[in-house]
C-alpha cells in the first residue's frame, strides 16, 4: 500500500489564550494525511496511529467493474480486442482502489530510550519536549478540531492527538502522561489553574437513576444542513409522485413494484431526513452526568458517565479571536464535552452550572 506522505506546510492558524508563552505566529502545525489518536500506551512505548478517509477516485472502481465485466456477461462471442478491453478496464478498477484505499499511518514514541520513529526511521526526542493544546479548522471542513499537539523536531509541531471532542483528547492525553509526564501549553483558552487532564481514570460507580434528571440539549446540525435535507427531500418525493401518476395513467394495471420501489426510495429519504433533523448531543445532569448522542428520539452514550458531585469545573472553551465552540466539563473522573454554537455556549454553561447546583 506504500507510507503515507508527511508535509511541513503549517495549516490553519491556532487559537491562544492569554498565559502562554509562546506567540501564535510561531506555532506551525505539520500537515499529516491521517488524524492521529493514542492507540496503545504503556511503559516503554506510547503507539500513536491513524487511517487516512477515502480517497475520491474510489467511486470510479464499480463504474469500471461494470464496463471490464460486459465482456463476459454479452452473449455475443468475445474476441481479442474486447477481452484485452475489459482486462483493461478491470485492471484500472483494481489500481483505483489501490489508490485511494484507506492507509495507516503509525508514530510510536518510546520514552525510555529517549526516540521516536516513523516509516521505521527512528530519532532522538527533544531535551526538553513539551505538549501544546490547540484548535485547527482547515479550509475543507467548517468543523473545529482540538489538538494536543508535540515538537519533536526543528519542523512544525506534531498533532499525535486529534478530535473533534476536546473530552476525548484530554482523555487520550491523560494515558500519555500516565507514562511520560511532560509540560502543557494551554490555547483552550481555559483557566491557568485549570488542568481536565489530571484525573482518576477508576470506573465511575453506578447510582441509581434521578427521576428529575435535567436534560441540556447542544445545538442541531447547521442551518444550511437542514435546509438542503428538507428542500432536497420535498423535490425527490414531488418528482416521485408526479412519475408514478403519469406512468399508472398509461398502463391499465399498475405491477406491485412500481409502487413499492418509489415507496422505499421516498420513505428512505424522508427517514434520513429526519435522522438529520433529531440528531444532537445533550448532557444526562442527575446523580451522574451522562453525554448522550440522540438521533430520532434514540439515545446512545457517548463516553463515561461522571458523578455529578465530583464536577470541579465548567468552562468555554474558544479560538483566539472567536466566541466559545464547546462546553468542557473538568470532574474529577475524567472530562465531558458538549458542542456549542458562538450565539448560545453561555446559555448552555449557565443551565448545566444550574443543574448541578439542583444536584448538590
Amino acid at each position: 500500500m506504500g507510507s503515507l506522505s508527511v508535509s511541513e506546510a503549517p495549516v490553519a492558524s491556532l487559537g491562544r489564550s492569554e498565559g502562554d508563552a509562546l506567540p501564535l505566529a510561531r506555532t506551525a502545525l505539520r500537515s499529516l494525511p491521517a488524524p492521529l489518536r493514542l492507540t496503545r500506551a504503556t511503559k516503554s512505548e506510547l503507539l500513536f496511529a491513524g487511517r487516512s478517509a477515502l480517497r475520491a477516485p474510489i467511486v470510479l472502481s464499480p463504474v469500471l467493474v461494470a464496463l471490464g465485466s460486459l465482456t463476459w456477461l454479452a452473449p455475443t462471442p468475445t474476441d481479442g480486442t474486447r477481452v484485452l478491453g475489459s482486462l483493461l478496464c478491470l485492471g484500472c478498477a483494481l489500481a483505483t482502489i489501490l489508490v485511494s484505499w484507506p492507509r495507516r499511518l503509525e508514530l510510536r514514541v518510546r520514552p525510555g530510550e529517549r526516540t521516536w520513529s516513523l516509516h521505521g526511521q527512528t530519532r532522538a526526542l527533544p531535551e526538553a519536549p513539551r505538549w501544546r493544546l490547540c484548535t485547527e479548522q482547515r479550509g475543507d471542513s467548517p468543523q473545529l478540531r482540538y489538538l494536543a499537539v508535540l515538537q519533536l523536531d526543528a519542523g512544525p509541531a506534531w498533532p499525535l492527538l486529534s478530535d473533534p471532542d476536546p473530552a476525548a483528547v484530554l482523555r487520550q492525553l491523560h494515558g500519555v502522561l500516565a507514562h511520560w509526564v511532560c509540560p502543557i501549553d494551554n490555547e483552550w483558552g481555559l483557566p491557568r489553574d485549570a488542568a481536565p487532564w489530571s484525573f482518576e481514570a477508576s470506573r465511575t460507580p453506578e447510582q441509581p437513576g434521578s427521576a428529575t434528571a435535567t436534560i441540556v440539549r447542544g445545538p442541531p446540525p447547521p442551518a444550511g444542513l437542514r435546509w438542503t435535507m428538507i428542500v432536497a427531500s420535498v423535490v425527490v418525493l414531488l418528482d416521485l409522485i408526479t412519475l408514478v401518476l403519469s406512468a399508472s395513467a398509461q398502463v391499465e394495471q399498475v405491477h406491485a413494484l412500481s409502487l413499492i420501489l418509489p415507496a422505499l426510495t421516498g420513505g428512505s429519504l424522508v427517514a434520513v431526513t429526519l435522522a438529520v433533523l433529531s440528531s444532537h448531543q445533550r448532557l444526562s445532569i442527575g446523580r451522574q452526568l451522562r453525554q448522550e448522542a440522540s438521533v430520532l428520539g434514540l439515545r446512545r452514550p457517548c463516553g463515561a458517565a461522571v458523578l455529578a458531585k465530583g464536577v470541579r469545573a465548567v468552562y468555554l472553551l474558544a479560538p483566539e479571536g472567536a466566541r466559545p465552540r464547546h462546553l468542557l466539563v473538568d470532574s474529577e473522573q475524567g472530562p465531558l464535552s458538549l458542542p456549542g454554537s458562538e450565539h448560545d455556549a453561555e446559555q448552555l454553561r449557565d443551565q448545566v452550572n444550574q443543574a448541578l447546583a439542583a444536584q448538590a
